[in-house]
C-alpha cells in the first residue's frame, strides 16, 4: 500500500506506532547491569542547556529558571526500549505533577507531584515502548529542578550518553547547534561558520539533520545542503549530503584536526547554495559526537523575548498559560521564552462542535506599549488532546492521529483594563486556522 506523504515524511524521521499508555509505577531499586543509549539531541525550553546535559551524566543538577511549563526534550539514536521513567527532585518535592510523553503523543503518562522521585511506568517491563524520543512536561512546576532522570529497560537502567558541549570563542549561530530540529541555518544568513575551540579537536565524522524539517513543504520549500565544507586552514574535507530530512551521519575521507574549524555550503539541492538550510550538524570522533556550547546565546535570546513581553506591559505572561473559558468556548494559550507556543481550543454550538490544538514557534514581529504582535508557524491537530509536547519536525507533521496540518498566522496580544490579556488573531479568515477572533483570557495560577 502507497504511503500518503505524510506518513512517509513520518517513517524517514523514525517515529513509532502507538502503544497503549500505563499509569504511576511505584518506584523501585535499580538492579541488573546497565546499557548505553546514545541520547543525539537534548533541549530545554527554560535553564541551561548544559547544566542539563552534565544532569543527564549524572553530574549534576537542571534548573528551570522561574516560569512554568518547562520542557525537557531528549531523542535517541535509534529504537530504545523503555519501560519506566523516573525523575529526582534536587529539593524535597515536585509541587505539582509532571506529564512524561514518549514518541510525541503515542504514550502519555501523568504523575501527581508532591514527592521527591516521580515514577512513570510507559509500558510493562515485559513489553517495554520502542521509544524514540521522550518528552517531560513539568506544567506549574515553578523553578522546577531536576537532580537526576533514571529511565530503565525493565530492571536495568540506560547509561544515557548525550552529545558533548565544546567551549568556543566567539558567537557562532545557535540554530545549527541547538538540538532544536524546528530551527534551521542557512549561510546566506551569517556567512560560513568559524568555530574556534579552546584546544584541537579531533573531526572524523559529521552527523547532521538536512534542509528545514518541520514539515513536507517546509523541507521542499528552501533549498537543502549538498555538499559541505570543513576546513582548518591547512587541510579541507567535503561532505555530500542526501537530500533526506531524516539524520545522516557522514565519514570524512580524511579526518581532520585543528582548534578552528570552518563550516560553508558549497552546494545545494533544489536551489543556490547560500540560500540552502540545515537544521543540526555535530562533529563526531572516536569518543562519540559534539557541539559547541551555544547556551549563552540561546539565553540572550530568550532575554530578548522576554523583553519584548515587558515593552507591552505584558511580562507576566511569558511563560506561563492564558485561559479563556465561557459561552461554550475553551481556549489556552502557552508562550514560552525559547520561542515556542502551544494553543489549544473547544468551541460548541448546537450544530456542531469544534477543537484543536497548535504547537509551533513564534516571531516577535511589533512590540510597543499598547501590544504585542508574533508570527506564528506549526502544525494544526484536530484534537482538544494536551497535544503539548515536542515542536518537532516529524511530530509537527503528523502523530499517532491524523496529519497535523502546517499553519502560518499572525496572533496579538495586549493589556485590556480590567487586567486581563486581550488576544486577537491577526491572520487572514481561512477554512484552516486557529478557529478564533478574539477573546479576553485570564492567567491561570498553579493547578487550573
Amino acid at each position: 500500500m502507497r504511503m500518503k506523504p505524510w506518513q512517509a515524511w513520518i517513517f524517514a524521521l523514525a517515529s513509532t506506532a502507538p502503544r497503549a499508555a500505563f499509569g504511576d509505577g511505584a518506584s523501585g531499586p535499580v538492579t541488573g547491569p546497565s546499557s548505553e543509549s546514545s541520547v543525539v539531541l537534548l533541549a530545554a525550553s527554560l535553564g541551561d542547556p548544559q547544566a542539563l546535559a552534565r544532569m543527564i551524566g549524572s553530574r549534576g543538577e537542571w534548573r528551570a529558571e522561574g516560569g512554568q511549563f518547562a520542557k525537557l526534550e531528549m531523542r535517541f539514536a535509534g529504537p530504545t526500549p523503555v519501560s519506566k521513567i523516573e525523575i529526582e527532585s534536587c529539593g524535597e518535592s515536585f509541587a505539582d505533577g509532571v506529564e512524561a510523553i514518549v514518541n510525541f503523543d503515542h504514550t502519555r503518562t501523568f504523575v501527581e507531584g508532591g514527592k521527591r522521585t516521580l515514577a512513570f511506568a510507559v509500558a510493562p517491563a515485559e513489553r517495554p515502548l520502542e521509544a524514540r524520543s521522550l518528552v517531560l512536561n513539568f506544567r506549574y512546576n515553578e523553578n522546577a529542578c531536576v537532580r537526576e532522570i533514571r529511565v530503565m529497560n525493565g530492571a536495568k537502567r540506560l547509561a544515557l550518553r548525550p552529545p558533548g558541549l565544546l567551549a568556543v570563542e566567539g558567537g557562532p549561530p545557535a540554530a545549527p547547534f541547538d538540538s532544536r530540529l524546528e530551527t534551521s541555518w542557512s549561510s546566506g544568513e551569517t556567512g560560513p561558520i568559524e568555530l574556534r575551540f579552546a584546544s584541537e579537536r579531533n573531526v572524523s565524522r559529521v552527523r547532521v539533520w538536512n534542509g528545514d524539517p518541520r514539515n513536507p513543504a517546509a523541507f521542499k520549500g528552501s533549498p537543502r545542503v549538498k555538499t559541505l565544507a570543513l576546513s582548518t586552514g591547512k587541510s579541507t574535507e567535503k561532505v555530500s549530503l542526501e537530500d533526506s530530512p531524516a539524520a545522516q551521519v557522514v565519514s570524512l575521507k580524511n579526518p581532520l584536526r585543528g582548534k578552528v574549524i570552518r563550516v560553508s555550503v558549497e552546494g545545494a539541492h533544489g536551489g543556490a547554495a547560500g540560500e540552502a538550510r540545515l537544521a543540526e550538524l555535530q562533529f563526531g570522533d572516536a569518543d562519540g559526537f559534539s557541539g559547541p556550547d551555544v547556551s549563552t546565546a540561546l539565553r540572550a535570546t530568550a532575554e530578548a523575548r522576554k523583553a519584548g513581553f515587558r515593552a507591552s506591559g505584558l511580562g507576566d505572561v511569558v511563560d506561563r498559560a492564558l485561559r479563556y473559558a465561557e459561552d461554550d468556548r475553551d481556549w489556552t494559550v502557552r508562550l514560552r521564552s525559547d520561542g515556542s507556543v502551544f494553543i489549544k481550543g473547544q468551541s460548541e454550538s448546537l450544530e456542531r462542535a469544534r477543537a484543536f490544538s497548535f504547537l509551533g514557534r513564534y516571531e516577535i514581529v511589533e512590540a510597543t506599549g499598547k501590544r504585542l504582535r508574533l508570527k506564528l508557524s506549526g502544525a494544526r491537530f484536530t484534537s482538544s488532546r494536551e497535544l503539548d509536547a515536542s515542536v518537532c519536525a516529524a511530530d509537527c507533521a503528523g502523530g499517532s492521529g491524523p496529519a497535523g496540518q502546517w499553519l502560518e498566522d499572525e496572533i496579538s496580544f495586549g493589556r485590556a483594563k480590567d487586567g486581563l490579556v486581550f488576544v486577537r488573531d491577526e491572520g487572514p479568515r481561512r477554512a484552516v486556522g486557529l478557529d478564533f477572533h478574539d477573546f479576553k483570557a485570564r492567567i491561570l495560577k498553579s493547578g487550573e
